[in-house]
C-alpha cells in the first residue's frame, strides 16, 4: 500500500498498513484526490472491500486522533483516559503514562520537555 500511494502520502492521504484516508479541504478537491488514490489502486491491483469502505466524512476518529477540515486534534476519549489516569508510583506506571500520553507529542508544544522531568 505504501509503494502504491508513494507520491501521495503525507499531502493527499496518509496510510497505516491497510487503511487509507484521503485529506482534502472541499468536496471537489476530495473528488479529485479520491480519483488518483483509486486511480493508482487500479495500477497496482489493489481490491478494494467495499463494506469495509467510508467516504466524503467531515470527521474521521482514527488511531486516538480526530482529523477534520479544522486539522487534527486529540480524541476525546483519550484525552479523558489520560487526565483520569492514575499517579504513576514507579518507574513503570512513568513509563505506561508516557506510552499512552506520547501519541499525543506532536499536539503538545515542547512534549519532550515537559515529559523529561
Amino acid at each position: 500500500m505504501d509503494m502504491v500511494l508513494k507520491k501521495f502520502v503525507g499531502t493527499e492521504c496518509w496510510v497505516v498498513i491497510d487503511d487509507v484516508i484521503v485529506l482534502s479541504k472541499s468536496a471537489e478537491e476530495h473528488a479529485l484526490r479520491l480519483e488518483s488514490v483509486l486511480h493508482r489502486f487500479d495500477e497496482g491491483n489493489i481490491k478494494l472491500h467495499p463494506g469495509k469502505c467510508v467516504f466524503s466524512q467531515a470527521k474521521v476518529q482514527y488511531l486516538g486522533l480526530v482529523l477534520s477540515e479544522n486539522g487534527v486534534s486529540a480524541s476525546t476519549d483519550k484525552v479523558k483516559a489520560a487526565r483520569e489516569y492514575p499517579t504513576p508510583t514507579n518507574v513503570r506506571e512513568v513509563r505506561a503514562f508516557l506510552d499512552l500520553s506520547s501519541i499525543y507529542r506532536r499536539l503538545v508544544p515542547n512534549f519532550a520537555h515537559i515529559a523529561k522531568p
